[in-house]
């Protein structure tokens, strides 16, 4: 089983181990295959992994709706320089903002591919909402709050594909109370890869209970293994040199960390799937509270009866 990287400073012995030990993929994506008439939105767009993931995707004819914190004109015309496409639409919102969240379901066309990239790690408990903990509202329940907005709006085209970037930190992550799955509790550097994991079993438990209860749509997740990111900006001042400089020498970088995404969200064979989880490209079992039917309804009615709590 693996298990969570407890500190940011270990990371890099995650990507070390995923680039020695990677098993043969799934599948492979054909590099000519296109995706034109294809509307697509992808999270987290504005660099990273979500950057590469909607480059790649207009490159081969989708419309993307680039959802950042920081989509701007800057970003889509370095979208539009690495794809060469046009046919890109930033959308500036931060999924921590719940209320922006759900208005953005009535904003949007039909989409035939969600990408939920986006994501983030803290190194110390950053409150929202006055008691909610950012970290679990960005990578959790803005994602289910997304979904079921654009399901209730009708804007997932029938057997539309939902990818859910998640990790394998979920495996021994520890679950919260269903009652306070996303209440912010105290933690350091040293407790901040146990809490994202925390939010990654939340996440794929959500992509799971989906695959389960939404015959109309095709929901997969995925952990695209160790990334060379900017997850080094939340880390103390005198360790974020040190800590970028091992990312980047030992981390795949987005382009290539991206291969798996694209795979789950284009690839032809796939047609009719759900429920699928992969590690680095190869598919897996996720961890087992992921498919448990009580587990899912509990993760599921007390995420919503936390957005109910906000009026």
């Amino acid at each position: 089983m693996a298990r969570a990287v407890d500190h940011p400073l270990l990371a890099p012995l995650v990507g070390i181990r995923d680039a020695l030990w990677r098993p043969p993929p799934m599948g492979v994506l054909s590099d000519d295959l296109r995706c034109d008439g294809v509307t697509a939105l992808v999270t987290g767009a504005s660099s990273g992994l979500g950057f590469a993931v909607a480059t790649d995707l207009a490159r081969r004819g989708a419309h993307v709706l680039a959802l950042g914190r920081s989509a701007d004109d800057t970003v889509r015309k370095a979208l539009v320089e690495a794809s060469g496409s046009e046919n890109i639409t930033p959308i500036a919102l931060d999924l921590a903002d719940l209320e922006a969240v759900d208005a953005l379901a009535a904003q949007l066309p039909q989409l035939d591919l969600l990408v939920c990239n986006a994501g983030m790690v803290s190194v110390g408990s950053d409150v929202v909402y006055g008691h909610l903990e950012r970290m679990l509202v960005v990578n959790h329940l803005a994602n289910h709050l997304l979904l079921r907005s654009l399901r209730a709006a009708g804007r997932l085209k029938h057997h539309a594909r939902v990818v859910f970037v998640s990790s394998e930190a979920h495996r021994d992550a520890v679950a919260p109370a269903p009652n306070a799955l996303h209440e912010a509790a105290p933690f350091g550097a040293s407790g901040a890869m146990a809490r994202y994991g925390t939010s990654k079993l939340l996440l794929t438990t959500l992509a799971m209970r989906l695959a389960r209860t939404a015959p109309e749509l095709e929901v997969h997740a995925l952990c695209p293994g160790a990334i060379a990111s900017n997850i080094a900006r939340d880390v103390p001042a005198l360790l974020r040199p040190v800590l970028r400089g091992l990312l980047w020498l030992s981390f795949p970088s987005p382009t290539k960390a991206a291969v798996p995404v694209l795979y789950l969200a284009l690839a032809p064979e796939l047609a009719g799937r759900t429920g699928l989880y992969s590690h680095v490209g190869a598919e897996k079992a996720p961890d087992a509270r992921t498919l448990d039917v009580e587990f899912q309804e509990d993760v599921w009615e007390g995420s919503e009866a936390c957005l109910a709590g906000l009026g």
